[in-house]
Parts: C-alpha cells; sequence; structure tokens
C-alpha cells in the first residue's frame, strides 16, 4: 500500500508542478549566465518545480554554498526530454 501511495503522490506532483513568474524571475537573477537558465528551462515543470523544492529545503537550513545550491537546483537535467511520467 505504501508504495501505491507514494505513486500516487509522485504523480499528482508531476501533473500539478508550477513554476511562478516571481521565482522564475529570481532564478534568472540569481544564475550565473543563460546557459544555467536555459538548462533548468530545458527541463521539464515538475523537474523544475521539484529543483526549487530541494533548493529551499536546504535554504531553510541556512545552506548558501552556491554550488551545492545550484546541484540541487540542476540535479534532475539530465534526464533530458524523454523521459517523463511513465519512466
Amino acid at each position: 500500500m505504501r508504495w501505491w501511495s507514494t505513486k500516487v503522490r509522485q504523480t499528482g506532483r508531476h501533473l500539478s508542478g508550477r513554476v511562478s513568474p516571481a521565482e522564475r524571475a529570481e532564478l534568472a537573477a540569481w544564475l550565473d549566465d543563460e546557459r544555467q537558465l536555459a538548462l533548468f528551462d530545458s527541463m521539464h515543470r515538475a523537474d523544475q518545480r521539484h529543483g526549487l523544492d530541494v533548493m529551499g529545503a536546504l535554504r531553510d537550513t541556512a545552506a548558501d554554498d552556491r554550488e551545492l545550491l545550484l546541484a540541487a537546483l540542476l540535479h534532475d537535467c539530465s534526464k533530458g526530454p524523454t523521459v517523463r511520467l511513465p519512466h
């Protein structure tokens, strides 16, 4: 039962993941260059949301290492455009 509840929750998050215009504007100012922003933009919206959530969780613990936060934000970028919900 736990496996199914996890999958249902993940599916809901995948389908409802959003990035607000304010979050997008903050990222544009925070990232080092256009290539990083383009990499973020190439990710599925749910992966973008997840990256922002992971980065936010680290910031909540007072983490301020720029490379750590960048890794948290972009850790799913290697999935590429072909890895989607069924995977």
